[in-house]
This record gives C-alpha cells, sequence and structure tokens, in this order.
C-alpha cells in the first residue's frame, strides 16, 4: 500500500525563503514614495525693453502673471534705455527677443539689418506734449527745446511730426534735446533744461500734476504709430521657430491680462515704474484701454509714418513697404484658431 510523503517540510522551506526574503528587503535602505519626475529645465530668454511706461507693461505682465514660465523660459527681464541702444543689444546676440519702439525697426532694416516685428502693444502715439508756463501751442515752441530720448527714438519721431505739423522745421526752428530715458525726459522739463517734453502714462500725469500745460494730447489726435513692439531678428526667429511662437502665446495671454485685471495692471505697472500713485496708475489703465488692441497686428499706416519720418535722411525709405518689417503668422494663427478670443470669454 503506498503512503502519502508528509508535506510539511516542503512548506517550512517556502516559509523559510519568504522570511530570508522578507528580512533582506527590511534591512535595505528605506526609498519611500516615488520621487516626482524633474522638472524639464526652463529655457533661459533674455527679454529687455526700452522704455518705463505704460505701453511697455504688456511684457511686463506676460512675465509676471507667470504666462513665460508656462511656456517654458526663465526670462531675465531688464531695462535698456531708449529703442537704438536696445537695437544693439538684440543685433549683437545679447537679447532674443526685445521691447522696442517701431522706429528703431524700420530704421535698422533700412540700414540693412534683420530685425522683424512680432506683435504691437498700443496701435497709436501714446504721448502728450507738455509745455512750461508760457508754452500752450506748438507756435510757442519756435526758438525753444522739446526733450526727447535720442535721435530716432519713438520720441525723436513723435515730437519731429508735430514740429512739422505746425509749419515748424526740427533742428532750425525747434532744437531736439536728447535726455535719455522717460525719468531722465521729465528731468529736463523739471529743471528748465527743455521748455517742452514729450511724456507717456504714467510720468505724463507727474508733469500735470506738476502744473505743466498739456499742449497735444496725441491719443486724441488718433496718430497711427506703435510705440513699443514684440520684436527680434529674422535669423532668430527662423532658427528658434517654437521659442517665437511661445513667447507671441504667452504675449497674447499678457495683453488680455492687461486690457481685463485693473488691479493686477496697476501692481505691475507700480513694481517696474516705481510709482506709488494709486490715482495716476488707474488712470493709465483706462487710458491704455483705448489704444492696447486685443489682436496685436501691426497698423501698415504706422509703419508708413515711421518711413515717412526718415525719407528724407534715407531715400530708400520711399520704395519701401510696411508688411516687409514684420513676421505676423504666429499672431495670426493664434487669432484664426480662436485662441486670442478664448482669452476674453
Amino acid at each position: 500500500m503506498s503512503t502519502t510523503r508528509p508535506r510539511a517540510p516542503l512548506v517550512l522551506v517556502a516559509l523559510a525563503v519568504l522570511l530570508a526574503t522578507t528580512a533582506c528587503a527590511s534591512s535595505a535602505p528605506q526609498r519611500g514614495p516615488a520621487a516626482a519626475p524633474a522638472p524639464a529645465a526652463r529655457t533661459p530668454l533674455r527679454i529687455p525693453y526700452s522704455a518705463i511706461g505704460g505701453a511697455m507693461a504688456t511684457i511686463w505682465i506676460a512675465k509676471e502673471g507667470g504666462y513665460l514660465a508656462e511656456e517654458g523660459f526663465d526670462v531675465t527681464m531688464d531695462y535698456i534705455a531708449t529703442s537704438t541702444t536696445l537695437t544693439q543689444a538684440l543685433l549683437g546676440g545679447d537679447a532674443q527677443i526685445a521691447m522696442g519702439g517701431l522706429e528703431a525697426l524700420v530704421a535698422s532694416n533700412l540700414a540693412g539689418a534683420d530685425l522683424v516685428g512680432l506683435a504691437v502693444s498700443s496701435d497709436r502715439f501714446l504721448f502728450r506734449l507738455y509745455g512750461a508756463p508760457g508754452i500752450r501751442t506748438l507756435a510757442d515752441l519756435r526758438g525753444k527745446r522739446i526733450a526727447v530720448a535720442r535721435h530716432g527714438s519713438t520720441s525723436d519721431t513723435a515730437a519731429r511730426l508735430l514740429v512739422r505739423r505746425a509749419g515748424l522745421e526740427p533742428d532750425r526752428d525747434v532744437e531736439m534735446l536728447p535726455a535719455g530715458g522717460n525719468p531722465e525726459i521729465y528731468a529736463a522739463l523739471d529743471s528748465g533744461l527743455a521748455q517742452a517734453a514729450l511724456l507717456s502714462p504714467p510720468l505724463g500725469f507727474k508733469a500735470e500734476a506738476a502744473g505743466f500745460t498739456t499742449v497735444v494730447d496725441m491719443p486724441a489726435e488718433d496718430i497711427p504709430f506703435h510705440q513699443s513692439i514684440l520684436v527680434s531678428t529674422r535669423r532668430y526667429v527662423a532658427e528658434q521657430e517654437d521659442v517665437a511662437q511661445r513667447v507671441v502665446r504667452a504675449y497674447a495671454r499678457g495683453v488680455a491680462r492687461y486690457l481685463q485685471d485693473r488691479e493686477f495692471f496697476k501692481q505691475v505697472l507700480a513694481q517696474y515704474t516705481q510709482l506709488d500713485d494709486d490715482d495716476m496708475l488707474d488712470r493709465t489703465w483706462v487710458m491704455h484701454q483705448t489704444v492696447i488692441p486685443r489682436v496685436s497686428y501691426f497698423r501698415p499706416g504706422a509703419i508708413q509714418i515711421a518711413l515717412d519720418a526718415l525719407a528724407q535722411e534715407r531715400p530708400e525709405a520711399r520704395s519701401a513697404k510696411p508688411e516687409d518689417f514684420v513676421d505676423e503668422r504666429f499672431l495670426r494663427e493664434l487669432d484664426q484658431s480662436g485662441y486670442i478670443a478664448s482669452l476674453y470669454r
């Protein structure tokens, strides 16, 4: 008769193996929960701006609102006084994308540079021309000085346009005094070094509070111009198309936040301008509601004004076409896809 062998020893062997395995596992270092994957490194990007004023706040808000970071960028944002100086940083490769003035884009490209405009901030001049006591009209400026940033800057372009419209000749009848950035322009007016100055908000409101007369309100004149634009080089855009596309998308979100979030706009503007006057900050937001378009397309008439202003010094400006200076494909894609409209729902 056959007998069944006891299975107990086999069970004991299995149990011993299990205990040994458990002991080894318990003696291993405890790692805890699996760590979350490290976030992808952000792309360093330098985006300087050429003026301290409300028109630059579109790019400031794109940064401070976190939109550029969400697109994967670690952004350095610094002030380079005047667009002409900022252009040198772009062409030298020290900056990849910037917020500058339209006139620098046009003048540089006529001289052989490869800058290109990607989007705009304001769609007309934001300046007001402020005069010292006794200066009430443009005609009163004969033999006087207007403080501007630098020769060829946005304020210089605007000042020359106004002077010529009054039948005066810049440099002959009215001197253009290069002062530097907006704070220096205001200082030239306040000290009496200049008898008039072109200032945009919020510094313009400071001039009003100090008693200076508003000689010309350029926003009310509705002269098409882009006082600040998002600009890069064609070479960089060609080599880093994905970067340009993501920056423009973040910029569109900055514009939408700019137009819809009054308190955040004021907070960011105060941070970058060091202005703590709530009334001036509030008036700046209100004023900009009429000059900042939701979709940041270039106005051909604005570029034409810049070309006309340069035509006397650069005859080649007469044959140049406004579309030669812009690349709106990224913006157009965002517009036509409904993305920009979705930011305002």
